[in-house]
């Protein structure tokens, strides 16, 4: 993407937007991919939930919403940010926030996080721990709202989640449509278990 010059905070200009990789310093990539490691190993409960909550969506969806944990996003040569959950697609960044950012000085950089993002095209959406533990059917409503809203989806892929949406009414109907993900993952298992076992007795 071309980035445009933006002035900071201190006054000086700099740029701004969503950076080729290539454009990065090696040494700042070799940083960044360090802590995109050590970020994967401390997944919190409720990231947890909602990791297993966007694999049924993408199960659900034939793979239409593919999405990236722990993307490191580079806003210009000088700045990067790590957000939990990225779906490239339509540009849309989620992040799960613990208690700390409740807080008034993280509130504040929350907010010129997103306000980075929003002017590079990428838009954040932010989700308490709260609401992924006791709310996860709202949470992927929210998600497939502005996803649908934020990409030029031929009509039968935005059908296909439009009608996701309806399972993500109610706590009831996420649990079903859960349940069935579940039924499916556990056939594809028992299917390859069987496999070895099919070829050994077509080879006796």
């Amino acid at each position: 993407m071309v980035t445009r010059l933006i002035r900071d905070n201190d006054g000086q200009l700099r740029q701004h937007g969503v950076v080729d990789s290539a454009q990065i310093p090696q040494r700042k990539l070799n940083i960044m991919s360090g802590l995109h490691k050590k970020r994967l190993k401390l997944t919190t409960g409720p990231e947890k939930k909602f990791c297993f909550a966007l694999q049924v969506l993408v199960w659900g969806s034939g793979g239409l919403l593919p999405f990236q944990r722990e993307k490191v996003v580079h806003l210009s040569d000088i700045l990067s940010r790590s957000l939990d959950f990225y779906f490239s697609i339509c540009k849309l960044g989620v992040e799960i926030d613990g208690r700390s950012h409740r807080e008034n000085i993280q509130a504040a950089k929350d907010e010129w996080t997103d306000r980075l993002f929003a002017e590079a095209g990428v838009k954040i959406l932010r989700f308490s721990n709260d609401e992924v533990l006791e709310s996860i059917h709202l949470v992927i409503d929210a998600l497939l709202q502005n996803a649908i809203a934020r990409h030029n989806w031929p009509p039968s892929c935005r059908l296909r989640l439009e009608n996701i949406r309806r399972y993500a009414a109610t706590a009831e109907l996420w649990r079903d449509f859960c349940s069935r993900f579940l039924d499916f993952r556990s056939c594809q298992r028992s299917a390859k278990r069987e496999r070895p076992t099919q070829h050994s007795s077509s080879a006796a």
